[in-house]
């Protein structure tokens, strides 16, 4: 995976995942950070339910694996990332990051095929506030963690 060169950070959209995708390649290797993610989605097109206080973003990258590498690489680096920030993490195969509470992160990858080149658009949304309109348990980061000392 190449390294991201910049972060760029937008007011409010749809969905980061869907404005990547429809920008591939303008956004190659830059995360493209929404302060607020109004139709937001994970695997599937399940609905992701975020507020301003959580942080959900994509970034395109050159594919140069298999969706279940780059799954396998995007969970360890984001596993590592949000043990930094809150202890009992852990992995939930496929996609998501748990703690003992409930669900704290997800990842959703995506293929594009643009010109004959090939592209995997990833999202990733990370809970800074409780899901109280989720069918699912959520946890939270603790706000006193900006966005951005999260992304970077």
């Amino acid at each position: 995976m190449q390294p991201i060169k910049k972060i760029i950070t937008i007011k409010k959209a749809k969905s980061s995942q869907d404005l990547i995708k429809e920008n591939v390649p303008k956004y190659l290797n830059q995360i493209l950070h929404v302060n607020l993610q109004t139709h937001g989605y994970g695997t599937f097109k399940k609905r992701w339910i975020s507020s301003a206080e959580d942080l959900t973003f994509s970034f395109v990258v050159t594919k140069d694996a298999t969706h279940r590498m780059m799954l396998i690489r995007l969970s360890m680096i984001l596993y590592k990332t949000l043990s930094f920030f809150k202890e009992d993490c852990l992995i939930k195969p496929p996609n998501d990051i748990h703690t003992k509470k409930g669900k704290l992160a997800g990842i959703l990858i995506e293929e594009i095929t643009l010109n004959h080149d090939t592209y995997w658009v990833c999202g990733i949304g990370i809970n800074r506030s409780l899901k109280s309109d989720s069918p699912f348990k959520s946890d939270a980061l603790k706000r006193e963690f900006t966005k951005k000392e999260i992304l970077d």
